[in-house]
């Protein structure tokens, strides 16, 4: 098991060019959704969403302000990972009561938990906390680009598209929300002349300090 996950990192790559007639079935897309899902974040929290478009219309206006890149509409699923444009105090109590709930707690027993989190969320400035916001979306992004790998399904990571008309054309800031990266899944076209080519990374001794 350990060696096959190796190798298929090896095998994954950023996917430019996809094959537009073979897609992912909905319940392979509802498995990425479960892994996404199970993400670990700060505190907890969550404190993201992610936008999930297969509607080719919709494609289609996104691409136009994506660099006319054809991922975004080649792909079978287009996943947008977007930061929550604060955490209020409201969110924090609701992702408590979660906790208890789930748990099986009595809410008391949360308390220091609440405060503790409250307190760090109220010490950061507002460019902080969008800072840290947007951080937070590289976490399931990590997850889903792994798990795709695992599956053999090609994906595709994205920071080059227009922020501000992704967040008009989907209606973002009405969610209280913002767009921060994408993520193109599907399956590759054979004849993309980069899946061909050997992967490249710095070595071990180069990317690691060991102390």
């Amino acid at each position: 098991m350990k060696e096959e996950v190796l190798k298929q990192l090896n095998w994954r790559y950023a996917t430019k060019t996809f094959n537009p007639n073979k897609k992912l079935t909905q319940e392979e897309i509802n498995y990425l959704l479960n892994a996404i899902q199970l993400s670990p974040s700060s505190s907890g929290l969550q404190a993201w969403k992610c936008v999930v478009i297969t509607d080719p219309e919709t494609r289609k206006q996104l691409r136009e302000v994506s660099f006319n890149q054809p991922q975004v509409t080649d792909s079978s699923c287009l996943f947008v990972f977007c930061s929550q444009q604060e955490v209020s105090e409201d969110y924090i109590d609701d992702y408590i009561e979660l906790v208890a709930t789930t748990r099986e707690m009595e809410l008391s027993k949360l308390d220091a938990l609440k405060q503790s989190i409250k307190g760090s969320v109220s010490k950061m400035t507002s460019e902080n906390m969008e800072i840290w916001l947007a951080k937070q979306v590289y976490i399931p992004l990590g997850i889903l680009l792994t798990t795709c790998a695992i599956n053999g399904f090609d994906a595709c990571p994205m920071e080059g598209f227009q922020k501000e008309k992704y967040d008009q054309i989907l209606n973002l800031d009405h969610h209280g929300l913002k767009s921060q990266v994408l993520c193109s899944v599907g399956y590759r076209d054979e004849n993309d002349w980069l899946s061909k080519l050997k992967k490249v990374r710095f070595s071990q001794d180069d990317l690691f300090i060991k102390i």
